[in-house]
């Protein structure tokens, strides 16, 4: 877990500070205030409560405190942030980012680190089912995507924004459109991934620079 947190936390200081080297109060202070952050640390407790076996009745005493403490927190923080990681989702490896805007809805089997999840996007049909999709690493999914059934995301892949993905995607490609069509191979996303910026010129200007 503390791993994991320490990943998003670089993760998160790498794209919000862009290589400036601010003061501890600033660094602490947008960090605290990410809420995407706050998702992820909820996420990982909760998920390191979830797959805690304890023996004995002080263990599991305690194990039941944890549950009803970690559940309040977890609705707060989906409250304030709304945003939503199913807890039986598998595993998000260290360095994952999530928007600070919102809207986001994970039901996944995994997702690799280094990936970049922006707004408005919905990850699984039926969140508390089965049919959850593998996502790479270094996978940029910008606002507004859906990505939905039991299928893997390549490595490095790119969905531009308003993508509806529901099979897979080999490494490396750029999907755009609904159904998702790719329209590119082999490009590299990592411009994309370093910036913040969603809007079409930023976009197109990645695309075209590659």
């Amino acid at each position: 877990m503390v791993e994991g947190v320490r990943g998003d936390v670089a993760a998160f200081h790498a794209l919000r500070f862009q290589g400036r080297r601010p003061s501890w109060w600033t660094r602490a202070r947008v960090l605290l205030g990410s809420h995407g952050l706050w998702v992820l640390v909820v996420y990982r407790v909760d998920r390191c409560h979830l797959l805690w076996r304890p023996t004995g009745w002080p263990g599991r005493l305690l194990k039941l405190v944890l549950h009803g403490c970690i559940s309040v927190a977890s609705r707060t923080c989906q409250v304030l942030t709304k945003c939503d990681v199913v807890p039986s989702s598998g595993a998000l490896e260290p360095g994952v980012y999530l928007s600070d805007l919102g809207y986001v809805k994970l039901g996944v089997r995994s997702v690799g680190a280094g990936t970049v999840i922006h707004t408005r996007v919905t990850l699984g049909r039926g969140l508390g089912g089965q049919d959850k999709p593998e996502i790479g690493r270094r996978v940029w999914i910008g606002p507004g995507c859906v990505i939905f059934g039991g299928f893997e995301v390549g490595d490095g892949a790119t969905l531009l924004p308003g993508t509806v993905l529901s099979r897979s995607a080999p490494p490396g490609v750029v999907l755009r459109g609904n159904p998702a069509k790719v329209v590119r191979r082999g490009f590299d996303n990592s411009a994309l991934r370093r910036s913040l910026a969603t809007d079409e010129a930023a976009v197109r200007a990645a695309l075209d620079g590659s």
